[in-house]
Formats: C-alpha cells, sequence, structure tokens
C-alpha cells in the first residue's frame, strides 16, 4: 500500500496538511448534508413541516452515536492492524463490522417505528407537526442502515490514510441528496417522506462507492475470505468505541441543560437569540477539528502498529500544533468582528456591548478543543479506550454540571459563558495529565 508507506516515512507536517484538508472538508460536506432536508422541507412543503421535521432532529443523536461508536472502534483498530501488517485481524473486523451495522440499524428501525410518535409528542409535538415529524422520522430510521453502513465503510477507508478518496465519495453522496431531494418532495409529491428517501438513496449510493473500493481491491482488506462471527471482536469494536458513543450522547446532554439554564436566566428576548447564534457559531467553528482528527487516527495507529514510537510521539505534537494555530485563525474574526458575524444569524438585531464581549469569552475556548480530542484519539488507537471512556463520561457529571450551576447561581446569564471557558479548560487539563502519562509509558523507548 503506497498510503501505508507515505504514513510511515512521509513528512508529518506535509502528511497533516495533505490527509487534513479532505478530512475538513469532507466533515463541512457532511454538516452541509444535515440541513438540506430542513432547507428544502423549508422552501417546498411549509413552516409547519420544517418545525416537525426539526423537532425530529434531537431523536436522530442515538443513531448518531452507535454509528460514532461502531465506526471509531472498528477503524482505530483497523488502522492498528495495517501497522502490525495483521491482514486476518483486518478481514475480520470488517466481517463483525457489517454484523453489528446490521444488527444496530434493525434495532433502531424497529425502535423509532414504534416509538418515533410517542418520542415527538413527549418534544412538544403538537398535532400538525407530528402528521409531518413522524412518518419523516419513521421512515429515516427503517433505511437508517443505508447511513450507518456508509459511514463505516468510510471510516475504514480513511484508517488507511485514504481521506482524500473518502471526501470524494462523501461529495458524490451531498450532491445526489441536493439534486434528488426537490425531485421526490414536488415532483412526485411524496413531501417530507420524499425529504427522507432521498437520504436514504443517497446514502445507499454512498454505501455501495465504499464497499466497491474494497471490493475492487483497493484496499488493506481481502472481502473474498470467508466471513465468521467472533463475538470478542464485536465486543473490542464496541469497547474502544465507547467515548465517541459516550461523546454523541454528551453533547446532546449538554445542549439540553445549557438551553433549560439560558431559558431561566435570561431576562430578554436578545439574550436567548444570542446564545443560540454564539453556540451556533462555536460549533461550526470547531468542525475542522474533528476534520483533522479523521487524519490524525490512521497516522497514529498505523504507526504504532508498526512500533515507531517515537514518530508517533512527533505526529502527536504536530497535530496539535496545527489544529490549535487552524483554530486561533478561525477565532481571529470573532475577536476582530463579533458583530458582523453575529449578525448572519441575527439581523437586524441590536446587541449590547456584554452579549459581545461574551462571545469573544467563548472563543477562547477553541484553542483548547485540540489538547483533549487527539488525546482521546490516542487513548482509543492506544487500546487504552476504558481510560477514554471513563474521562469522556465524568466530563458532564464531575466537571460540566458542577461548574456551569455553580456560575449561574452565583453569576446568572453571564455564568453560562464563563461556565463553558472554565469547563473546557478544567477538562482539558484533566485530560492532557492522564493522556501524558500514559503516552509516557505507551511510547518509552
Amino acid at each position: 500500500m503506497k498510503g501505508k508507506q507515505e504514513i510511515l516515512q512521509g513528512g508529518l507536517w506535509k502528511l497533516m496538511l495533505k490527509l487534513s484538508l479532505p478530512g475538513i472538508l469532507g466533515m463541512l460536506m457532511v454538516s452541509l448534508n444535515a440541513l438540506v432536508d430542513a432547507i428544502y422541507v423549508s422552501q417546498l412543503v411549509g413552516n409547519v413541516a420544517f418545525a416537525g421535521v426539526s423537532l425530529s432532529m434531537p431523536l436522530f443523536t442515538l443513531s448518531a452515536a452507535v454509528t460514532s461508536m461502531l465506526s471509531s472502534g472498528a477503524s482505530a483498530l483497523y488502522s492498528r492492524a495495517i501497522g502490525e501488517e495483521n491482514v486476518l485481524l483486518a478481514n475480520r473486523l470488517f466481517a463483525n463490522l457489517t454484523l453489528l451495522v446490521v444488527l444496530a440499524s434493525l434495532i433502531l428501525a424497529l425502535a423509532g417505528i414504534w416509538l418515533g410518535g410517542p418520542a415527538l409528542i413527549f418534544l412538544g409535538a403538537d398535532q400538525a407537526m407530528l402528521q409531518y415529524g413522524k412518518p419523516f422520522f419513521q421512515l429515516a430510521m427503517a433505511g437508517g442502515i443505508s447511513s450507518m453502513m456508509g459511514l463505516c465503510s468510510s471510516a475504514l477507508i480513511r484508517a488507511e490514510g485514504n481521506v482524500r478518496f473518502a471526501m470524494k465519495i462523501t461529495a458524490i453522496a451531498v450532491i445526489l441528496n441536493i439534486l434528488i431531494n426537490p425531485v421526490l418532495i414536488k415532483t412526485f409529491h411524496l413531501g417530507v417522506q420524499g425529504s427522507a428517501m432521498a437520504t436514504i438513496i443517497s446514502m445507499g449510493i454512498y454505501t455501495f462507492l465504499n464497499l466497491r473500493y474494497f471490493y475492487l481491491g483497493k484496499g488493506y482488506l481481502n472481502l473474498k475470505q470467508r466471513w465468521a462471527l467472533n463475538p470478542p471482536l464485536m465486543l473490542r469494536i464496541l469497547q474502544t468505541g465507547l467515548p465517541s458513543f459516550l461523546m454523541q450522547i454528551n453533547g446532546f446532554f449538554r445542549q439540553f441543560i445549557l438551553f433549560k439554564l439560558v431559558s431561566a436566566y435570561s431576562t430578554t428576548a436578545i439574550q436567548l437569540s444570542a446564545f443560540t447564534a454564539i453556540y451556533r457559531l462555536f460549533s461550526f467553528s470547531a468542525i475542522p477539528v474533528f476534520g483533522m482528527l479523521q487524519a490524525f487516527s490512521p497516522l497514529i495507529g498505523i504507526n504504532l502498529g508498526a512500533g515507531k514510537k517515537e514518530r508517533v510521539r512527533k505526529a502527536v505534537g504536530i497535530f496539535r500544533t496545527g489544529a490549535v494555530a487552524l483554530l486561533l485563525v478561525l477565532a481571529l474574526p470573532g475577536f476582530l468582528f463579533p458583530r458582523t458575524l453575529l449578525s448572519l444569524l441575527l439581523p437586524g438585531v441590536e446587541l449590547p456591548d456584554n452579549l459581545i464581549f461574551y462571545f469573544r469569552t467563548v472563543l477562547l475556548a477553541l484553542p483548547l478543543m485540540p489538547f483533549a480530542s487527539t488525546s482521546i484519539v490516542f487513548l482509543q488507537v492506544s487500546r487504552n479506550s476504558k481510560t477514554a471512556s471513563k474521562l469522556t463520561f465524568s466530563r458532564e457529571l464531575f466537571i460540566f454540571v458542577p461548574v456551569i450551576f455553580c456560575l449561574t447561581h452565583f453569576m446568572g446569564y453571564a455564568g453560562i459563558y464563563y461556565g463553558l471557558l472554565l469547563e473546557n479548560f478544567l477538562y482539558m487539563l484533566l485530560v492532557y495529565l492522564v493522556t501524558s502519562k500514559i503516552m509516557n509509558k505507551e511510547l518509552a523507548l
């Protein structure tokens, strides 16, 4: 494999740039794809349909978390197997990952069909919103295997270091979704179900193209070998990917707590709208980090599997430096032109100076993120996923909740922003110290 040799021997700064750019573009396209359904439903079906579909979005968190667990767990083990030249393990990984995807998607599909309506009612949907949100969610969950298998197979391609190819296939899926959506919604008069079907079809083609890559022998796998069920390996995939699952669930929990606190401590409608805009801009600015992690994971895994410990240590430092530098650049417009950026989401709203200050305060947390995120990925790849799971689980319970509730109690609305900055710093410090100790042990020459 040419890509493997480059990862093992190529210049680390050059590799970071070469692999990270398609990873970042791929993540941006995935984020765009998530908006396509909502935009078309809003424009072609109506505001009530948009409200119903939007209300169903939090319900996809569990599906996204399971997909993240399977894809990250399998890809971490896969990149390590490539470095160790363990072809047998790589082949078994794909077979057992596929079985897990089929099982998980079936369970989630049944749960979505049976519980979709009650869940939407619990979230506050009225009858008008329910008639749109329920069929959209049920159909999307029923066809969820296309998304789950596509994203998991794409993760394996990225784990080989072929991030550019994975980005190209992602682009094809996004473009197909953009083109098919209006046809099914308007031309075939399928409404919100047409939008869900467009995603299923585009992700089905996405899955086909990813699997075709392996069947044509372009990857490290040999899919023509006999498949065999291996429960211990399936358990390893789940254990390795558990930190990613917890991060997804924690994100949902975090948003729920934050917006409840904002509602409780906001004294004006502007404060509520401003937090929503600030949170969206912050989340969007963080996307490039996850794109860089797509490059970071195979680079660490393959080199670690090959026993190149000093190269791994250097790669960790280089990726952290590069990610921090990138986030500082992305945060700069927010520091220099905060009103201009916020006006994109809040047109015509005159924001007071204190909200501008809070926006800048939250942006200070951006450069802290790479220290924690790269550490968690290192722990997953280096077979320390239990430690990674403990760290991600403890973040919300022992850091986020105490900090955010304590500061809002004493500082009110302002405590939300100061709490986010302090919580990010404390979590970064904890993860960095724990990982540094493990790294010194794992990478001892």
